[in-house]
């Protein structure tokens, strides 16, 4: 017991000093396992946590930034807003005057994070998908919503130029009219 006694006595600022250095060590520890941050073009989820929008509960809430979470009660995981580019492909669609087509497009889409409804509903669908099978899926929706508008269109106007057909038409009649009197 003289021996803790003298110990301490004689270098007690090296001891301080020294618990002093773990104690910090541990409170940062502590910290970083309750705060969790994030990139400005990623969202936080937090599952465990309650929340109401709209009128509907989800077990999750949708953080910006950063957030605290309770460890062995929450967990944290993120969805990337960025920009996705989709190159969509379509062959064989018969458009509304029976010709069949086919087309070519890229698209970039990102989750709209303005609209609280469509991000809690986007992170439902899209929480625990890595960036490529949320860009399998996205190509997926677009390839069905974009054989449905060849479907449903002419081939002139799915390149946009029955528009400027009719307007050099209209240009041309308007001129033989003029001529023919």
């Amino acid at each position: 017991m003289e021996f803790l006694t003298e110990l301490f006595a004689t270098s007690g600022g090296v001891l301080g000093g020294l618990l002093g250095v773990v104690g910090f060590f541990v409170m940062m520890a502590v910290l970083k396992s309750l705060i969790k941050a994030e990139l400005p073009d990623n969202v936080l989820v937090v599952t465990g946590r309650r929340k109401v929008k709209g009128g509907k509960t989800f077990g999750f809430s949708v953080e910006r930034g950063r957030t605290i979470k309770i460890p062995y009660f929450q967990s944290v995981g993120t969805l990337d807003l960025g920009v996705y580019p989709i190159n969509v492909r379509v062959e064989g669609v018969n458009s509304a005057n029976g010709i069949t087509v086919g087309a070519d497009a890229t698209a970039c889409v990102c989750i709209d994070d303005d609209d609280e409804g469509m991000l809690y509903s986007a992170v439902e669908r899209l929480m625990g998908k890595d960036r490529e099978q949320i860009q399998q899926q996205i190509q997926q929706t677009l390839v069905g919503n974009f054989r449905g508008a060849l479907n449903k269109a002419t081939p002139l106007q799915a390149i946009g130029m029955e528009e400027s057909w009719r307007e050099e038409e209209d240009d041309d009649g308007g001129e033989q009219a003029e001529e023919l009197r």
